[in-house]
């Protein structure tokens, strides 16, 4: 009865750690450092959804401008019949006609660019030039490096570790 519990308990560690390593881009070795991939961790998700959040949650642009795709039109590496086919197998809420598909990206090209909310750091960069960005994550990972060390640190600089 215990070594079925334990062969148990160790199915059910082995599916967490498989399913919390999916969410954590590997570092080692230095080919295969995806960091970078904003879609990691999200496997799982359908690719039109998770497009979406991150155009939502990080105003992270995940396709190229329509200028690249209105330029491959008109050099001929993509076709109406490409588009009238990708329209047809893939339903986004988007007309299906490729002709007025089309015509809809060079209207979005002429068009201003969207609406983006600035944030306080986007604003204050512009006023004094500053890379406030780059101030603000230098400031809160030094602050949770320093919270949330699990006495790695020899000085305890946050005053959480209590021995």
């Amino acid at each position: 009865m215990i070594n079925a519990q334990v062969a148990n308990n160790q199915v059910e560690i082995r599916e967490a750690l498989r399913k919390g390593t999916s969410k954590i881009a590997p570092l080692w070795s230095l080919e295969n450092f995806v960091a970078v991939n904003p879609y990691l961790g999200m496997s799982d998700v359908k690719f039109g959804k998770a497009m979406e959040f991150l155009h939502r949650s990080g105003k992270i642009k995940p396709t190229l401008p329509v200028s690249f795709y209105l330029d491959a039109i008109r050099k001929g590496r993509i076709i109406r019949e490409d588009i009238a086919k990708a329209l047809e197998y893939n339903n986004y809420g988007i007309k299906k006609d490729a002709n007025k598909f089309i015509h809809h990206l060079h209207t979005i090209e002429t068009s201003s660019d969207e609406f983006h909310v600035k944030t306080v750091a986007d604003v204050a960069s512009e006023l004094n030039g500053k890379k406030w960005h780059r101030f603000m994550i230098d400031r809160i990972s030094f602050w949770a490096t320093a919270y949330f060390d699990n006495k790695q640190a020899i000085w305890d600089t946050a005053g959480t570790n209590t021995s």
